[in-house]
């Protein structure tokens, strides 16, 4: 999916990381040290957010709370301030700072969008000429190529969800030449590079079955969020068709249900905890035994270990996965420390403040825009026929470094 440029708006150059394209040589550090994204929160090409803005927005989120309790609204000059630092402050392009594959398919006039930033991209979309059957054909040639490079599936799954993101303009079926990879690691991006300056995409033959069975799993990749998206975005409708008790009813659901789920998944983490000290403590038994019996035996453990610590993280992220999906009860005094919590942080009163219910409005509109777009470019998929589809590849180039 796209990264939502509204969203975006809001924390413009909060984030820094790693920036590197095919088009841009990359410096020999960042060579040597690829890209460390553990500071995001990624989700199959869904969305990516800074931890810090995370932490922001709780924090904002947290005293507008208690603004909300102590029964006073944020003062209208403060917005003013803050509206007028985020005018004059410097803009930065978010996307500048992840690994990219740029493309672009001759004489659609999409030269203009390949490198654009969010700012300018809906202004230079009107030239361009792309549509889903571009999409489509760019998914299966990066499928053929990403198979070459040797990826795993999970892997090549993932970076094709990169193809399948949607821009926010008002054709959302067009495409840009960006094709941003959230979580990939430099090395990959060089292996990919690599095949593409030996594969000519030019002359990839696109059989029909090769269409037919992208064409089945891109509608179930948009199906997929489509059917993520509904339940939320019902409750919303119904709620914004009220007046604000409905709103702080929902709002109150949210909380107490976020509040359970973070109980269970601190009880669950604790349950992996234990499991992984109680393996460290084993670990480190059998590393003085090695060690009491001699450089020898000393040797022959190192030797083993790197292969068994191999087999034994594999075992523990099974069994992550496992708690981590299991159904959990949680105890009566855990139960009336979430009522409590959930007492002291709810929404009271029946007027909420005027400027929050306008974000909560603007946010359910950006839910209700992403919904449409899907749902529209979907459908444009689903009306494709082989034909539309199998020789625009010859139109096709790709930037190598």
């Amino acid at each position: 999916m796209k990264l939502n440029k509204k969203f975006l708006g809001i924390f413009l150059g909060l984030s820094v990381v790693f920036s590197v394209s095919f088009s841009v040589s990359a410096s020999e550090k960042k060579e040597k040290e690829g890209c460390n994204f553990k500071n995001f929160d990624i989700k199959d090409g869904l969305n990516i957010k800074s931890k810090e803005d995370e932490k922001g927005l709780d924090l904002l989120e947290k005293n507008n709370n208690k603004g909300l309790k102590q029964g006073f609204t944020i003062k209208e000059e403060g917005f003013g301030k803050l509206k007028k630092e985020a005018k004059e402050a410097k803009y930065e392009d978010p996307m500048k700072d992840y690994l990219a594959i740029r493309y672009l398919y001759e004489d659609t006039g999409m030269e203009a969008t390949k490198y654009a930033s969010f700012r300018e991209l809906d202004e230079l979309m009107e030239n361009n000429n792309t549509s889903t059957k571009h999409r489509v054909n760019l998914y299966i040639v990066m499928r053929y190529v990403l198979k070459r490079v040797g990826l795993k599936e999970e892997e090549i799954e993932k970076i094709l969800s990169s193809v399948l993101s949607i821009e926010i303009n008002k054709i959302p079926e067009k495409i840009t030449g960006g094709m941003f990879l959230y979580s990939t690691s430099f090395e990959t991006l060089k292996k990919i590079n690599e095949v593409l300056k030996r594969v000519d995409v030019k002359n990839i033959e696109i059989s029909e079955e090769m269409f037919k069975e992208a064409k089945r799993k891109i509608i179930e990749y948009y199906n997929r969020y489509i059917e993520k998206i509904i339940p939320d975005y019902t409750k919303w409708q119904d709620a914004f068709q009220g007046d604000d008790r409905k709103v702080i009813e929902l709002l109150n659901k949210g909380l107490y249900e976020k509040l359970y789920r973070k109980a269970e998944d601190e009880m669950k983490r604790e349950k992996i905890k234990e499991i992984i000290d109680k393996e460290n403590l084993k670990e480190g038994k059998e590393w003085q035994e090695a060690f009491t019996k001699g450089k020898e035996a000393l040797n022959e453990f190192v030797k083993k270990s790197k292969q068994k610590r191999e087999q034994k993280a594999k075992e523990l992220n099974e069994i992550r996965e496992k708690i981590m999906n299991e159904k959990v009860t949680l105890s009566e005094e855990c139960r009336e420390e979430i009522k409590k919590q959930y007492e002291e942080e709810k929404y009271k009163g029946i007027v909420l403040d005027k400027v929050y219910k306008e974000n909560l409005r603007a946010n359910f509109i950006v839910q209700e825009n992403d919904l449409k777009s899907f749902n529209i470019v979907k459908e444009a998929v689903e009306n494709l026929n082989y034909n539309d589809v199998k020789d625009l590849n010859k139109g096709l180039i790709f930037d190598t470094f």
